[in-house]
């Protein structure tokens, strides 16, 4: 027969258990929440932002690719405002999309988006014809300055998009 001692000590352990069961059930929940949470941002950062930059950046490759191909085909330097209009409009579609979705950047891709900045306010103001175009000369201002930022873009995406490669695997094994 269980005495009194036996029956409390068993009510114990099982609201014990309960009780236990709940918090490991609650902390479980949380986890897999902010585990959620961080997977949509990451999802976000790339659907929003990174991707739509990379493509522009393509793009912008691709125009540079083509100019270089007809100055090489002529033998001449052929860089006309056409080109580097069609370029000033991804570089300006580039700025738009950072300024809209600053908050979506890591930290190495707000640090490099100044030069952008700087970039398309000098050349679209020669373009205007609103500075000398000399000025772009003497501030020595190149494509190449961006080469960073490029870099940044190209690198962040690959890491974002590995850590929703980690995330799936996860699901799938569990």
């Amino acid at each position: 027969m269980i005495g009194i001692f036996e029956t409390v000590a068993l009510a114990l352990i099982a609201a014990a258990s309960v009780i236990c069961g709940i918090f490991l059930w609650a902390w479980l929940s949380r986890r897999n929440d902010q585990q959620q949470q961080m997977f949509d941002l990451t999802e976000k950062q790339l659907e929003e932002l990174y991707s739509p930059l990379l493509c522009i950046l393509n793009q912008v490759g691709a125009l540079n690719a083509l100019q270089d191909r007809v100055a090489g085909e002529f033998s001449v330097h052929y860089e006309s405002d056409r080109w580097k209009n069609e370029r000033m409009s991804c570089y300006k579609e580039m700025l738009e999309i950072l300024q809209e979705k600053f908050w979506l950047a890591e930290d190495s891709t707000r640090e490099r988006f100044q030069k952008l900045i700087q970039y398309v306010e000098i050349w679209e103001r020669a373009l205007n014809r609103a500075i000398p175009v000399e000025v772009i000369g003497w501030l020595n201002v190149r494509e190449a300055e961006l080469e960073p930022l490029y870099k940044d873009l190209e690198q962040t995406s690959r890491n974002l998009r590995s850590k929703l490669t980690l995330k799936d695997r996860r699901c799938c094994l569990t």
